[in-house]
């Protein structure tokens, strides 16, 4: 079964992938009026700075075996 993987890629150039569909993920870092929180936003192992996101971008499951990266749920 395919599953939806997001990658976040911060401003020091590191990139979290998180096992959820790009659509959920903006919604966590966003606020209603669409621009990104201010302060931590806390997933199951990793909390992130919304300010520090450079991009967000759906990326495919051979993504995951191609480069051997931790997913976050």
């Amino acid at each position: 079964m395919k599953k939806d993987l997001c990658k976040i890629t911060l401003s020091n150039g590191k990139e979290i992938t998180f096992q959820k569909h790009i659509d959920e993920v903006l919604e966590r870092i966003q606020d209603s009026e669409g621009k990104l929180c201010d302060g931590l936003i806390h997933f199951s192992e990793i909390s992130i700075n919304p300010k520090y996101v450079v991009s967000v971008e759906p990326v495919s499951n051979s993504f995951r075996t191609d480069n051997q990266r931790k997913i976050y749920t």
